[in-house]
């Protein structure tokens, strides 16, 4: 799609944004697409390599594939925080069904990492356990059905996320799962030892290695065409109503036992 004007200006007069409330969902999406392509076209190809990114001794070899990680974690950590922390019912309700619609417009723009940090926010053990917040009867049934769909597309065994061309020619931040595991699995065999114990390169897999890091130059080269609201930039970067893990556990069980008191 076409850069987007400031919808500050468009749709809400000079109104300051408090929060992901204020803005179209779409918007809230766009704005994350630009967020965490930034962070996604920063990492190298090498840092998946070796599993270089999960032993204490090479992790600043990965700095930037675990800045992109975090990021992945604290969405989730934020999105089960939105869904939760209101005091009313019906907001919550509200929050839970907005999350929805923001994953699914992820999903429709090709950011399947944050959709996917969205679809685990929504799953949140402190969100599942609030049944009347997430009961499917308070939910339209446009959006019930958009959750259900999600839900599919992301389930380990469906093949369509994970299964991608690797010459896309529009804007995608792929889930990078399935990179992690195949470059440190495929790199770490890149040779063997024949019978008489000469080493040989093991072309097959350097060629596969290739066909990732090329997969990967091609994700990276196709920016999001969207202008920057800076208000709702900051709001996406800093996250401030993120809880965490204890936190929300804390909350959550205090709006159970609100609900079942009432």
């Amino acid at each position: 799609p076409a850069p987007v004007v400031d919808v500050r200006r468009t749709m809400r007069g000079d109104t300051v944004i408090q929060g992901i409330t204020d803005v179209p969902e779409l918007e809230v999406a766009r704005q994350l697409c630009l967020v965490v392509f930034e962070l996604f076209s920063a990492i190298n190809t090498r840092e998946f390599l070796h599993a270089a990114w999960a032993a204490p001794g090479t992790k600043a070899f990965s700095h930037n594939l675990l800045a992109f990680v975090d990021h992945l974690e604290h969405v989730t950590l934020w999105v089960a925080s939105l869904i939760v922390t209101p005091t009313k019912l019906a907001e919550r309700q509200a929050m839970y069904a907005r999350c929805i619609t923001i994953a699914h417009h992820l999903y429709d723009l090709q950011n399947y990492s944050t959709a996917r940090a969205f679809l685990d926010g929504l799953d949140h053990r402190s969100v599942v356990v609030l049944s009347d917040t997430t009961a499917a009867n308070a939910l339209a049934t446009t959006t019930s059905d958009e959750l259900a769909a999600l839900k599919s597309v992301f389930d380990p065994f469906y093949g369509a996320v994970r299964n991608m061309p690797w010459n896309l020619t529009t804007p995608c931040v792929p889930v990078l799962s399935s990179f992690v595991s195949k470059m440190a699995t495929v790199a770490d065999i890149a040779t063997f030892q024949t019978l008489d114990g000469t080493e040989v390169v093991n072309w097959t897999k350097m060629t596969h290695v290739a066909d990732l890091s090329l997969r990967m130059a091609s994700y990276q080269s196709n920016a999001y065409p969207f202008q920057e609201d800076a208000p709702l930039q900051r709001i996406l970067r800093l996250m401030p109503q993120r809880r965490d893990e204890h936190s929300l556990q804390e909350m959550s069980k205090e709006r159970a036992a609100a609900t079942a008191f009432s």
